[in-house]
């Protein structure tokens, strides 16, 4: 398969589960997923609360490639940015998709929508204004 590397300054794989009622909120079911993902990925170290209630468990930013995962209210998310391999990428979304319904109490009438995501950065090094 083609790296994506070649063809752009950064690239990413994103997946998003949507779900129609809220997650649990509670310390125990949200600690225990990211624990059980950090089991998979002992790097991701960081741990964070954002303003509106998303949680967020991620790997150092300076390496260049990172992976992490969040969970909002209505919503979990799985990213890798610049993956060495695509198929590692992959492995991650599909541990999230693993996890969901047993740490989380995802079912599949709950879900919205599953979204999956390539995205590609590209840096301009001219004039913007031309």
């Amino acid at each position: 398969m083609t790296s994506f590397a070649s063809c752009s300054d950064d690239y990413y794989v994103n997946l998003n589960l949507n779900t129609e009622m809220e997650l649990p909120q509670g310390r125990e079911s949200v600690l225990h997923f990211f624990e059980q993902f950090r089991k998979q990925y002992p790097t991701m170290r960081n741990f964070y609360a954002r303003e509106r209630g998303e949680l967020v468990l991620e790997e150092d930013k300076d390496s260049g490639h990172y992976r992490w995962t969040s969970v909002e209210p209505k919503r979990i998310c799985s990213g890798q940015v610049n993956p060495v391999v695509l198929e590692d990428a992959m492995k991650q979304h599909r541990l999230v998709l693993e996890l969901a319904p047993y740490t989380l109490s995802v079912s599949p009438l709950d879900c919205e929508s599953l979204n999956l995501m390539f995205g590609f950065d590209y840096t301009y090094r001219g004039n913007h204004n031309q």
